[in-house]
């Protein structure tokens, strides 16, 4: 049996890592191209905030600074794929190390296999982890903020109180959806530790939160920062004018995709109470002995902002991971508690049927990695450097970035300001371009509105009227002015 379970761990572990390789070569989108931009924008000097009258091109801001100076690093790059290519690592690194550590702490490696298949086989925790977003750097300090308190030793373990605080803090001005972190934390330590320990821990985040915020706040103007990452987000209309349907449609999606995770740690707590009857009235000895009901309870704290952040207008799944991904995490914690023939069985069990589902996925591995390269960045950014100043890609600022290193406005920030009912006029907009631009370019197969007065970009350019096929730019939209030359 045993020799059986480790060549299933191992198989698992090739399968796991050609569905990581695989993933690192999916096409990159204007999302990444947005989050990488502004900490470009940034770094080469333009304000990533803005306030109401905006006197530079304007970028995709609804964030807090550090979910975009995360990536910073991967722009020592020099093209917008190699950058991208290697913000997923970055990406990857913030979502995987949690349960990595936990994992190396607790001698179960087999946790991140089986962590590993879950991400992979529910769609926003593949969605949140794998791209270049705001999404990995939060959940990886949100869960290493846990983590640290997993293994708190007694009232005076002054360290990992420190470390959980200082991640807690930089979860939140990662992105501000992880706020409920620092309190559901504080109760936990409360009801685990006694008050003494949760007391403690509210000083370091008040020092830490106190010193994390100035930076900030010094580095970026206060006022900017509630317009961008409270104001605008909280004024983005829902997706049903009606809330409870709204809610109702997205608390359905979200309950199909939190059977996977749910499931198993809820069974192993029913089976452990049935075993063991009164072990469910000592429940603070629970707390204190077990490392998984952190997680399950920071998931449960987590749900209505994470069923917030899809109802509202251009919402995705990727919003359901800042509670699936803790739940993800406390189910395999309670699988591998403890190192009886009952759970390893299970964890076997779990691992052979998502490596049944999940491995002929890897067939069209080869076909993926031909599609990589060249990408819809790649050829925007060789089109500027043939033609500097000549296009203006709105879906990808990034490529402009490095072709010439001029910023032009980011669609995306146009339309999350005309959402929240701050449109920029067309005074400023013209006023903020760099150079007037021949043509404008978007890729194949991009949202175009039946009207320009409805497109967040060609409202400003009504005279662009002239659809063109460009050679370098196969299948591309791309408009002109009446009377230009191709």
């Amino acid at each position: 049996m045993k020799k059986l379970l480790s060549l299933l761990f191992s198989i698992s572990a090739l399968v796991l890592f050609g569905l990581f390789a695989k993933k690192l070569f999916d096409i990159p989108t204007q999302w990444h191209n947005s989050i990488l931009a502004g900490s470009l924008a940034w770094m080469k000097g333009y304000p990533l905030y803005q306030g109401l009258h905006i006197t530079h091109p304007v970028l995709s801001s609804i964030y807090p600074p550090l979910g975009y100076l995360a990536y910073a690093p991967s722009l020592a790059f020099q093209t917008p794929t190699t950058a991208v290519f290697a913000g997923r690592f970055f990406a990857m690194f913030y979502y995987f190390t949690p349960i990595l550590f936990i994992s190396w702490r607790g001698r179960r490696f087999y946790s991140l296999l089986i962590f590993g298949f879950i991400v992979f086989y529910c769609l926003p925790l593949l969605e949140a982890g794998f791209a270049v977003n705001v999404d990995a750097p939060a959940l990886g300090f949100g869960a290493m903020a846990c983590a640290f308190l997993c293994f708190i030793q007694d009232e005076n373990d002054r360290r990992n109180l420190f470390f959980s605080a200082a991640c807690a803090m930089l979860s939140v001005w990662c992105k501000q959806v992880m706020l409920p972190i620092p309190f559901v934390l504080t109760a936990w330590l409360f009801l685990a530790e006694g008050r003494r320990t949760a007391y403690r821990y509210l000083l370091f985040l008040a020092l830490l939160g106190s010193a994390v915020s100035s930076f900030f706040i010094f580095l970026f103007h206060p006022q900017e920062l509630f317009l961008n990452l409270l104001y605008m987000p909280g004024h983005h209309p829902w997706i049903d004018p009606n809330p409870l349907k709204a809610l109702s449609i997205t608390f359905k999606i979200f309950a199909d995709y939190a059977a996977l995770p749910l499931i198993p740690v809820l069974a192993c707590f029913f089976l452990e109470i049935a075993e063991n009857p009164e072990a469910g009235t000592n429940w603070r000895k629970r707390l204190k002995t077990q490392r998984w009901p952190i997680f399950f309870v920071t998931g449960l704290a987590m749900i209505p902002l994470s069923l917030l952040g899809r109802v509202k207008a251009g919402g995705a799944h990727n919003t359901f991971s800042y509670s699936l991904y803790f739940f993800a995490i406390s189910s395999v914690l309670a699988v591998t508690a403890k190192n009886d023939a009952f759970r390893k069985s299970l964890a076997a069990s779990i691992l052979l049927v998502l490596l049944a589902l999940k491995t002929p996925s890897l067939l069209n591995f080869p076909e993926q990695v031909r599609g990589f390269y060249p990408n819809e960045m790649s050829r925007a950014y060789h089109y500027l450097k043939r033609h500097p100043k000549e296009a203006y890609f709105p879906l990808h600022p990034l490529s402009s970035l490095m072709a010439d290193g001029t910023l032009m406005p980011v669609q995306a920030g146009l339309n999350e300001r005309k959402m929240a009912g701050i449109p920029v006029s067309d005074e400023e907009f013209h006023a903020t371009l760099p150079y007037r631009p021949k043509r404008i370019c978007f890729p194949p197969g991009s949202e175009q509105a039946k009207t320009f007065s409805e497109h967040p970009v060609m409202k400003y350019f009504p005279d662009y009227t002239n659809e063109v096929k460009v050679e370098e730019l196969p299948g591309w939209v791309i408009y002109e002015k009446y009377g230009n030359k191709n």
